[in-house]
């Protein structure tokens, strides 16, 4: 027993996993995942603006000072005479007129330009051995000798960190600019080079000019940081303006939640009146119509037998009206249902053809009915609906309807059905009253009866159809299927 309890209490003091706690939490809502999704695509895409941009300026500023420093070393080229430098690269004499003259022209023409050092150098080996790693100023045409800057003749460079643009030009004997960058102490360097060939196309040597643009690059810079937070500015803004709006719509969500919870309310209210009150009438019309049957088996004068006839047709009417009030409720809530169970086709029609005929007592109007006798006498169905929608229908024709006929067909389509099997039921009512106008054959409620009937056919698994010639008359066409009941032996 002991250590049962201590092996409970060891589980209840165990500290709880971590798993469990993850699949606990609740998930972010919608609403806030698609924001933080919003904020990171707007910062990565800041962020992706902002690098793309610096490198444009690094480009730019590249470009500008290579067009400038090319179009230099190549009107300064013709300055040097290739055999007298060829000469003063092996002599390396600084007493040789050539190399003070050239120094002082070059000197001279670095002065007119904004150039930052423009000078000679030479491989220290031969140009045959290849690329070499040894080097040494020439000529130096950047400043004057005694100056910090100054390199003498024949003093070695290195050049192991010039950049791929160096040894390029010694290679293709071509002209050659580097990318900018950022060189201590004088800045930010843009270099050109250009090969000094001799007469036979022989490598002597490089003219460079290095530029210093670190001036633009600050101005470009400038401009970028201006134009980078007027953009985070504006991006800020529209997060701003985003945010209100999302408050303002979730302000407006609830707002419209509660005017929606407000309609549901009334509308389940009414519904909810309208079907007390309609069961309570009916009741009432019910014992009216009732009543009216057992006076008119009584004996009484035809003229009062008359009289009874039409309270109670008047009855039955006012429960069909009073029925589809409640169905349009029950339809409205979703609370519309259908009811199976076995029926008498038979007594179905002739409950349906005896209301009709006391519809069209006083109107210049017959009822014709054409009704197949190879009908299943026992169908499954709801009788009270197909009631109702067939009565719907017939007084729609009833009231637009002033003279001639009304056509009540019942048939089946298709081939004859076994027990237990479906069967399409077809119900076809043509009249000759006015028809209906072309134009108004797209309003469905008025193309295929009221609309408690069209929605008890589609609630049941039918369909309605209309043809009319305005005029003329109308056909309607209600086609129900039907489960099929064997008469019982």
């Amino acid at each position: 027993m002991n250590n049962i309890k201590n092996h409970t209490d060891i589980d209840r003091d165990s500290p709880p996993d971590p798993d469990d706690e993850v699949s606990s939490r609740k998930p972010l809502p919608i609403k806030i995942q698609f924001a933080l999704y919003f904020v990171i695509f707007i910062l990565a895409s800041f962020l992706v603006i902002t690098c793309s941009s610096l490198a444009q300026v690094n480009s730019m500023t590249t470009a500008i000072y290579n067009r400038i420093s090319l179009t230099i070393v190549e009107q300064a080229l013709p300055l040097i005479d290739v055999e007298q430098f060829g000469r003063l690269c092996k002599t390396l004499d600084s007493a040789d007129p050539f190399y003070e003259e050239t120094r002082l022209k070059l000197l001279a023409f670095k002065e007119k330009t904004d150039c930052l050092f423009l000078y000679t150098m030479a491989p220290v080996t031969e140009p045959s051995v290849g690329r070499s790693s040894a080097w040494r100023f020439i000529i130096d045409g950047s400043v004057r000798p005694g100056e910090s800057d100054f390199s003498s003749i024949g003093d070695p460079e290195d050049v192991s960190d010039y950049g791929k643009a160096f040894w390029e030009c010694q290679e293709a004997k071509e002209p050659r600019t580097s990318n900018l960058v950022n060189v201590e102490p004088w800045g930010r360097v843009v270099s050109t080079f250009v090969p000094i060939l001799d007469n036979e196309g022989q490598f002597l040597g490089i003219l460079g000019c290095d530029f210093d643009g670190t001036e633009l690059y600050e101005k470009l810079q400038s401009q970028l940081r201006a134009f980078l937070l007027a953009a985070a500015a504006l991006l800020l803004i529209a997060a701003l303006v985003y945010i209100s709006l999302v408050a303002e719509i979730d302000l407006q969500n609830i707002h419209l939640a509660e005017l929606t919870n407000l309609a549901e309310a009334d509308s389940e209210a009414k519904n909810s009146f309208l079907v007390s009150a309609g069961q309570e009438i009916r009741a009432s019309m019910n014992v009216i119509v009732g009543m009216s049957e057992l006076a008119q088996r009584e004996e009484i004068s035809d003229q009062a037998r008359d009289y009874v006839g039409r309270i109670r047709a008047a009855g039955s009417s006012l429960i069909l009206i009073i029925n589809d009030i409640l169905d349009f409720s029950r339809e409205e809530s979703g609370k519309m249902e259908i009811h199976e169970a076995e029926y008498h086709l038979a007594y179905l029609l002739n409950d349906v053809i005896r209301i009709i005929n006391l519809r069209l007592a006083e109107k210049q109007v017959s009822l014709v009915t054409e009704i197949d006798s190879g009908l299943p006498p026992i169908l499954i169905g709801d009788e009270v609906r197909i009631r109702q929608m067939l009565l719907g229908i017939l007084d729609n024709t009833v009231k637009y309807t002033r003279e001639g006929t009304i056509t009540l067909r019942v048939n089946r389509v298709g081939a004859e059905e076994k027990e237990g099997a479906v069967v399409q039921i077809a119900f076809e009512i043509a009249d000759t009253g006015t028809g209906i106008k072309p134009e108004d054959m797209t309003n469905e409620e008025t193309g295929s009866g009221p609309a408690v009937s069209r929605n008890l056919c589609r609630l049941m698994g039918g369909e309605i159809t209309a043809k009319s010639e305005y005029g003329k008359g109308s056909v309607f066409t209600v086609i129900l299927p039907q489960k099929v009941k064997e008469e019982p032996q």
